[in-house]
């Protein structure tokens, strides 16, 4: 009787130890480091965590040191030319008092917009691809972690997933 006592309680903690090392490293929400999100792959800090309160499939919010630095994912689809909408947001944009102007984003059409919001300097990359538009933003932070963050985005021509690494 001892015997099978010790071995149904060995048993169960490989169950459990198997439960939980299946929820450690398979996650449906990332939270930083190297994400996918739709086809576009990005490290987010480890300074970062993603608020799930403020997330939902399109658009994708990462804060830091409470909400002193936000990070912000975002895609839509492209409805109508894809170069006139994007000349278009470049107008709301300075409309918006933003300095915001056209430019080339690994190697796709994109908009590049400055500007402050809620007394936070803000930095923000639009681009297109595949029928959809892309957003990065980094509100609160410098230019240099703007374009370090930048640097270490790539895309996947995989189907749409989200991950973490």
């Amino acid at each position: 009787m001892k015997r099978i006592c010790k071995n149904l309680a060995l048993i169960m903690m490989v169950i459990l130890l198997g439960s939980l090392w299946g929820c450690r490293t398979h996650s449906d929400m990332p939270y930083n480091g190297d994400i996918t999100f739709h086809k576009m792959n990005i490290s987010i800090p480890q300074n970062f965590i993603r608020d799930s309160t403020q997330s939902n499939e399109d658009a994708w919010l990462f804060e830091s040191g409470f909400y002193s630095k936000l990070i912000i994912l975002s895609r839509n689809d492209i409805t109508g030319n894809t170069n006139a909408s994007l000349d278009n947001y470049v107008e709301y944009m300075k409309q918006q008092n933003a300095d915001s102007q056209r430019e080339i984003f690994k190697e796709m059409d994109a908009v590049f917009s400055v500007y402050t919001k809620d007394d936070m300097f803000c930095q923000e990359m639009l681009f297109a691809y595949e029928g959809s538009f892309y957003a990065i933003a980094l509100r609160g932070g410098t230019r240099e972690e703007f374009q370090s963050l930048l640097d270490t985005v790539n895309i996947s021509y995989a189907e749409d997933t989200y991950s973490i690494k």
